[in-house]
């Protein structure tokens, strides 16, 4: 199991994943250069917006100082510019701290920065290297740290600076992703996600990208499926479905970079748990939804049954006909499906195998799924992908199965203990084909990030 963000050190690798894009930080316009050799000092870091996640142990120079003294800029055509950032609270165990919400813990936030909080802004903001003995830092700016972005695949690069400040400071107003609790709604300019309000549900009923994302801004899914089937020991099998699952989400986390939401769900039977507790911090950024999961599976499923599976599954509605699916099939004469409610000799066909990711596209917008599994089930998970109006598969608001795609795992190799499992819902904007395997790279091959502390100096 891959670790999605890794702690680093000075002149060290921070492993970020997936990935919002972004366009140039709010300043005078200039021409981007391109990938590759750059005069130096010059960012050409243009295909890498990563999330930058940073620990207070990595800068330790301002552990001790307010957060609301802390911000980031970047240099654009000589000029500071201000970019959106967060620093978001964690407490000793590493638990995060939520301000928002009727369970809320604020009251643990301690306003100044500790070793385990982050600082989060997208790489895709970075600007030119400053040169010290070229330009003064910015007003009123007291000491700082250099945030080098580097591509370890193309050697581009890019720069952030975090300045410590004695007084008021600029800030850039750019809030890439909201959420409206009323609404139980994440919203970006790339995609939102919409969820049942006040019912804790586990699933999100409504999934669209905008205009500005390159879709119609329709809700092309019916909803996540969450099916778990258990033939018993005993003379019974039992089935449970999505709408039966407890949940809880008491609080959240509403910044400009990223908005977390923390998510219990449970699914018991005469007061036993018979499917793992799953808890999930889940995170959105402008251009993706990711959950890292933990695992809690508390029962010895063959103690007690038979057979016992697990279906984890998009169902699309009628706005998602005239999609198309696509999972990397080498060799395969024509990997792309058409969604029609049909299900062709095409689809029928398709590989069973755990695909590394998938997708499905159209003028409505681009859905990339990509999903990391504990170990132990990834043997036993294969794709489940149904385009078939004619399938029950109750309950659901659209009837039938259209391009329902999602895996389906075996649960016996799951034994007692604690897993962790990321699912990734991307949603790449204006989409062509190649697109993907930009993606693929945020994930798969981390930017490096070298810190570097600037010396202490008010500027003149």
């Amino acid at each position: 199991m891959k670790t999605w963000i890794v702690s680093v050190s000075i002149v060290s690798v921070l492993a970020s994943a997936a990935l919002a894009q972004t366009p140039a930080p709010e300043a005078p316009s200039g021409v981007a250069p391109a990938p590759g050799v750059a005069p130096w000092g010059q960012a050409n870091l243009v295909a890498r917006p990563d999330p930058v996640v940073i620990t207070g142990a990595e800068i330790p120079s301002f552990v001790g100082a307010s957060l609301k003294s802390l911000g980031v800029f970047t240099r654009v055509q000589a000029h500071w510019v201000p970019i959106p950032y967060q620093f978001d609270e964690r407490d000793p165990d590493g638990l995060l701290v939520f301000p928002y919400g009727p369970k809320s813990d604020r009251a643990r936030a301690t306003g100044r920065l500790k070793d385990r909080d982050e600082l989060v802004f997208l790489a895709a903001d970075g600007g030119d290297r400053w040169s010290p003995t070229a330009a003064p830092m910015p007003d009123g700016a007291v000491g700082g740290t250099e945030i080098g972005l580097h591509d370890p695949v193309d050697g581009t690069e890019a720069w952030a600076y975090l300045f410590q400040f004695s007084g008021d400071f600029p800030r850039s107003d750019r809030d890439y992703v909201s959420f409206d609790a009323a609404e139980a709604r994440v919203t970006t300019d790339h995609m939102y996600f919409k969820y049942s309000p006040a019912q804790d549900k586990i699933y999100y009923d409504e999934i669209g990208v905008p205009r500005s994302g390159g879709g119609t801004g329709v809700n092309f899914i019916d909803r996540l499926k969450l099916r778990i089937h258990i033939k018993t020991r005993l003379w019974f099998s039992l089935s449970f479905d999505e709408d039966e699952w407890d949940s809880s989400v008491g609080r959240w986390i509403d910044g400009p970079v990223r908005v977390v939401r923390e998510i219990q769900n449970e699914l018991r039977f005469l007061g036993v748990a018979i499917a793992p507790t799953i808890l999930v911090n889940a995170m959105y950024y402008r251009d993706f939804h990711v959950a890292p999961t933990l695992i809690h599976q508390t029962v010895n499923i063959p103690a007690i049954a038979k057979e016992a599976w697990f279906k984890f599954a998009i169902d699309l509605n009628e706005n998602g006909k005239g999609m198309r699916y696509y999972r990397p099939s080498p060799g395969a004469k024509n990997p792309w499906h058409q969604i029609d409610g049909k299900m062709e000799p095409d689809e029928e066909a398709l590989d069973p195998k755990l695909p590394d990711w998938h997708l499905v596209t159209g003028p409505q917008g681009t859905h990339l799924l990509r999903v990391e599994m504990p170990e132990p089930l990834v043997p036993v998970t294969n794709l489940y992908y149904v385009d078939d109006v004619t399938n029950e598969d109750d309950p659901e608001g659209t009837p039938g199965s259209i391009g329902e795609v999602g895996y389906k795992f075996d649960l016996f190799p799951l034994e007692q203990g604690v897993y962790n499992m990321r699912v990734f819902n991307i949603f790449p904007p204006n989409y062509k084909v190649g697109d993907e395997a930009l993606y693929q790279r945020m994930i798969d091959t981390p930017l490096e990030i070298r810190l570097e502390a600037i010396p202490g100096a008010p500027s003149p």
